[in-house]
């Protein structure tokens, strides 16, 4: 129920920041999600959204979601095609262009994660990873990712596609973001196959008591 992005072609961007990242553990009780299908528009689709100017102001945060691997090839250990795992970002200003995203799942932490992107904003507020950017142990090319909150049907939303690249092995990744606070009734509503496992047991819990973004995620509830 979900279509591959292209990839953008590497852009000339400055390489400003130094990054790295490192590799979640398999999970072999992952849950799984549908495979991507490139005749449906249901979660990386701006169709009938309202396009508004974005600046890095809207990136900035914490925010909540899961992602996911499909068509593994080689030593991926026990991932499969379709598991996918909650996960956490936070995003922090490095200047006025650039920002740091760092993203961890439940097998990793704030201080160990599975990716840590630079991003370059344009001033049409689409962030585009710098060459300084890792997803595990894949260090990415410049403007390799590229993303944008009006990239989604659903408002406060945003929708990750990459691929995973090394010598033993490959898989594609995608990940759906959201603000940490937000509640995602439109989606429970639409589609709640497509929330995240921790959502009700782990997320709600935390919200209520006010607590902000948690450097690991606990889903033994």
């Amino acid at each position: 129920m979900r279509k591959i992005l292209t990839i953008l072609a590497a852009l000339a961007l400055i390489a400003a920041l130094s990054a790295c990242g490192g590799p979640a553990p398999a999970n072999p009780d992952a849950g799984s999600a549908a495979a991507p299908d490139s005749g449906n528009t249901a979660m990386n689709s701006n169709e009938g959204n309202t396009v508004a100017p974005l600046s890095m102001d809207d990136y900035i945060g914490g925010w909540y979601g899961w992602w996911a691997i499909f068509e593994p090839t080689g030593d991926v250990d026990s991932l499969q095609d379709g598991d996918w795992f909650d996960c956490c970002a936070d995003i922090e200003p490095y200047d006025e262009e650039i920002a740091t995203m760092t993203i961890w799942d439940e097998y990793s932490s704030r201080s160990e994660p599975i990716a840590i992107l630079d991003l370059y904003i344009d001033e049409d507020g689409t962030a585009y990873s710098l060459g300084t950017s890792s997803f595990m142990d894949d260090v990415l090319d410049n403007g390799e990712l590229a993303f944008s909150l009006n990239d989604a049907t659903y408002d406060d939303m945003l929708y990750i596609e990459g691929q995973y690249e090394s010598d033993t092995a490959s898989f594609k990744y995608m990940f759906i973001l959201r603000p940490w606070g937000c509640l995602w009734d439109d989606i429970e509503a639409d589609s709640p196959e497509d929330l995240p496992y921790g959502y009700y047991d782990w997320y709600l819990p935390l919200l209520e008591t006010g607590s902000d973004v948690p450097d690991v995620i606990d889903l033994n509830y």
